[in-house]
């Protein structure tokens, strides 16, 4: 069967929006999918700027003395998942893959689709929430970018995690 698209409300935010949520258990992808997430997994973790847990976390900080002239700043990636760029993706992934397995991510990731209302659609931006590839797919990208991130930055950071 297809896979559905549902909704979880976001009861954090202003007007209780819906995360959507794509239920890809039973699809014809989500074996492949969750097969090339344990693939996947070994490199991921693996950035200089990777932190593990809130723990690992703290480990990092605990003998960084700050200035006061030292600003400290966060990023969040608004809507990861559905912001990953297959392609770029794809391109790190060739880095360390061969031609195989890349038309495999490929195929994975360029073939994500649900049913809503009855009505099928097909994702044609980043990755679904749901979907057993997507965070290791994230993860991986994000630490990429992250690992240049720093070398293109006008100031460069002290510290980066």
């Amino acid at each position: 069967h297809p896979p559905r698209l549902y909704g979880v409300p976001k009861i954090h935010k202003e007007g209780t929006p819906l995360r959507p949520i794509v239920n890809v258990i039973g699809s014809p992808t989500y074996p492949l999918a969750t097969h090339l997430a344990k693939l996947l997994q070994p490199l991921i973790g693996n950035c200089e700027h990777h932190v593990k847990n809130s723990s690992d976390f703290v480990n990092h900080l605990k003998d960084i003395r700050i200035e006061p002239t030292d600003l400290l700043v966060s990023f969040d990636v608004v809507s990861l998942f559905t912001k990953v760029p297959i392609e770029n993706s794809l391109l790190f992934l060739s880095k360390h893959l061969n031609q195989d397995m890349i038309e495999l991510f490929n195929h994975t990731l360029m073939t994500t689709y649900f049913s809503y209302n009855r009505t099928i659609y097909k994702q044609t931006d980043g990755v679904a929430i749901g979907f057993p590839l997507s965070p290791a797919i994230a993860n991986f990208y994000m630490e990429q970018f992250e690992h240049q991130a720093p070398a293109t930055a006008e100031y460069k950071p002290s510290y980066f995690f």
